[in-house]
């Protein structure tokens, strides 16, 4: 069986993903920085790209977090 899976791999097996990230951070006059980011993901499941796109966010979270109100 493993040598019909090397001569055949699946379709997901063969296929390859492409990422990319677009980020546009902007800062206002008082200093707050803000984002928009987009996650383009050919090769992946709907749920595979949601979750990079969840990843992306926190981490922009994180580095430009809301200021205190």
């Amino acid at each position: 069986m493993q040598d019909f899976h090397r001569k055949y791999p699946s379709s997901i097996e063969a296929m390859s993903v492409t990422k990319r990230y677009r980020i546009n951070v902007s800062t206002s006059v008082k200093g707050q920085h803000t984002y928009d980011c987009t996650v383009d993901v050919e090769g992946m499941s709907m749920e595979e790209v949601l979750a990079e796109s969840d990843r992306l966010v926190a981490l922009l979270d994180a580095r430009y977090p809301a200021p205190a109100p």
